[in-house]
């Protein structure tokens, strides 16, 4: 890693994970298991999932996934990320 990338790197806001569960999600989502996902559910994936079982991939297709894949962030860590 360059100096460069340090620097850049340094400077992204992130969130301590400090429960196995979120590690352990964070995981299934970096292994490709949680597809179409390549992150944690934003709100409008979540209802779409509790609703119907299905999440939208990138192109717009349905893919089904009934196991929500969130991550609890409080206030604080919020206002720590703006």
């Amino acid at each position: 890693m360059s100096d460069q990338e340090k620097e850049e790197f340094s400077k992204l806001p992130f969130i301590e994970l400090e429960d196995l569960e979120d590690l352990h999600y964070l995981q299934t989502i970096s292994e490709g298991w949680a597809y179409p996902l390549d992150r944690f559910m934003n709100e409008q994936e979540f209802l779409e999932m509790m609703n119907m079982n299905m999440v939208r991939d990138q192109s717009g297709n349905r893919c089904i996934l009934s196991v929500p894949i969130t991550l609890h962030v409080t206030n604080e860590q919020k206002k720590n990320l703006e």
